[in-house]
């Protein structure tokens, strides 16, 4: 079963916004994702292998348009 709905952080605790179809002490699996995308600069190695674990479990895509060489100009916002 899959449940989408939100929830607040308080405390170290997250607090779901309605009640929620499961029994005491059954465990979950969470995905959380916040209004925010997160700074691919400050992610953990862990999140940066999942990430790249999920890419490349998809089927293969047509890169020919990307360049040979990257620069850092063409990751960073704050290009110089």
């Amino acid at each position: 079963m899959t449940i989408h709905m939100n929830a607040i952080y308080e405390n170290g605790l997250l607090r779901p916004l309605r009640p929620l179809p499961l029994a005491e002490k059954q465990e979950v699996q969470l995905q959380i994702e916040t209004g925010k995308a997160a700074d691919p600069r400050h992610l953990s190695a862990s999140e940066l292998e999942r990430l790249i674990g999920e890419l490349s479990d998809d089927e293969p895509r047509d890169l020919s348009h990307l360049p040979d060489v990257f620069t850092r100009e063409d990751f960073y916002e704050d290009r110089l």
